[in-house]
């Protein structure tokens, strides 16, 4: 078997994310055509909001992001919004702003426990001392070895699917700030310290 190359992946994990909000679009407008206004309108706007937040969270997840540029917290917190869904609650109070690279590790941690929280549940970011703990709190952790041993030996999983991408990407973002993962699993709980 021929391995796709990483940015073919993330190609195919941003359309794969995309096309729900923006297939709604296009349900809503259908409707609006077929005559009423309320609830189509809204629903158009929902969505077109939910396909923004995407594609700004995807910008900082997969984005090519430079050592210098510093992101303001309100803008990442915004971008999050994407995975703060009906099923996921995030709640990160720092106010501070965040290198662009710290952005996108962040990012990619967040899809690798969305991953994890199929029923939806909590996530708490915290920064402290430069560190980051991010925790996943949830009724149903779902955790694939094959995904979570080698992000927590920093590499790549042997196989990487669009859905997973993520877990290829965030030990090389590791790497790029020179930190390394630790992750703690219990039964309902995932803490990753980085």
């Amino acid at each position: 078997m021929i391995k796709p190359k990483l940015h073919e992946l993330v190609a195919s994990r941003i359309c794969h994310d995309l096309i729900s909000p923006i297939g709604a679009c296009a349900n809503g407008v259908e409707l609006m055509a077929m005559g009423g206004g309320g609830d189509e309108t809204a629903l158009i706007k929902e969505s077109a909001e939910d396909a923004v937040s995407r594609v700004r969270f995807f910008r900082f997840a997969f984005g090519l992001s430079d050592g210098q540029q510093v992101v303001s917290a309100s803008e990442l917190r915004t971008a999050m919004k994407a995975i703060a869904s009906k099923k996921i609650a995030v709640v990160w109070e720092d106010a501070s702003d965040v290198s662009r690279k710290d952005a996108q590790a962040l990012c990619l941690a967040l899809l690798c426990l969305e991953r994890a929280m199929p029923r939806g549940g909590d996530v708490t970011i915290k920064h402290l001392d430069s560190n980051w703990t991010v925790t996943a709190e949830t009724d149903h952790l779902l955790v694939t070895d094959a995904l979570w041993t080698p992000l927590a030996d920093g590499r790549a999983p042997e196989e990487v699917l669009p859905a997973t991408v993520s877990f290829a990407l965030l030990p090389v973002a590791l790497r790029q700030i020179g930190r390394r993962m630790c992750i703690r699993l219990t039964e309902s709980r995932i803490l990753m310290q980085f």
